[in-house]
Formats: structure tokens, C-alpha cells, sequence
């Protein structure tokens, strides 16, 4: 009997390509979050320095009325980047969920198929078992024949 050959080989192939690009883009979205969660990290670290900024400004003494003006004006900026951010953080939560449904969607194709083609080959091998038993038993008949005939 000849060798196992998985007719479905070439889709097996197709599917573990897409399971790839799956797990290539869930990563690539992933290192995009934490380079917004990174961003946001940073974000908190100018928001105090800010307010340490603006503690300073309003401190016993003469109040520095330019420096105060200074600091609402880029407080201002630091809110606007962090509701960007937030916005960022949150599609990107989103799109990695369903970038993780697709890879798991993916891997259950390929599980499927994996399944499929092991259990062929499970049966290959037992009618090439089968085979090879049915020709050594022929064999030993012969065998048999001819010794009692001879």
C-alpha cells in the first residue's frame, strides 16, 4: 500500500497561513497598546509635573500670572491628548478582542482539520496493517500447501 497522502493538505496549509497572519496582526495590535499604555504613562508624569508647576505659581509671594496662564493653556493640551489617548486605548481594546476571537476561530479550523487528517492517517496505517497481515498469512498458506504436498 502506498503512502499516506492528506487530500486536504493544501488547505491545511491555507488555514495555518491565515492563523499566522491572525497571531502576527493580534501582536502587532498588541504592541500597539502598549505603546498607548506607555504614552499614557508619560501622560501622568507631565500631569504632575504640571500641577507641581502650577503649585509653584500660586505659592506665598507674588503669584506669576504669565506662568499661571502658561500652564491652564498646556493643561488644557495635556486633557485633549489624554481623552485621545483614552479614545485610542479603548478602540484598541476592542480590536484586540476581536483579534483573539479570530485566532481562536483560526485555531479551531486548524485543530479541525488536524483531527481530520490524523484520524486518515490512523486509518491508512491500520488498512496498510491489515494488508501486510492478510499478504504474510497468504504467505504461510503457501507455505503450508507446499509442505504438506512435498
Amino acid at each position: 500500500m502506498n503512502d499516506f497522502k492528506f487530500r486536504l493538505a493544501t488547505l491545511l496549509r491555507l488555514r495555518e497561513a491565515a492563523r499566522d497572519e491572525r497571531r502576527a496582526n493580534l501582536a502587532d495590535c498588541q504592541r500597539a497598546e502598549a505603546a498607548v499604555r506607555h504614552q499614557l504613562v508619560q501622560w501622568n508624569a507631565e500631569w504632575d509635573r504640571l500641577k507641581s508647576t502650577t503649585r509653584e505659581a500660586t505659592g506665598p509671594g507674588a503669584v506669576e500670572i504669565d506662568r499661571l496662564v502658561d500652564a491652564c493653556r498646556y493643561g488644557q493640551t495635556l486633557e485633549a491628548r489624554r481623552r485621545q489617548l483614552d479614545e485610542q486605548l479603548a478602540e484598541l481594546t476592542a480590536n484586540l478582542e476581536s483579534r483573539r476571537e479570530a485566532l481562536l476561530q483560526a485555531d479551531r479550523d486548524m485543530r479541525t482539520l488536524e483531527k481530520l487528517r490524523d484520524a486518515q492517517a490512523l486509518r491508512h496505517h491500520q488498512e496498510a496493517h491489515r494488508q501486510d497481515i492478510k499478504r504474510l498469512d497468504e504467505s504461510t498458506q503457501l507455505r503450508v500447501a507446499v509442505a504438506k504436498s512435498a
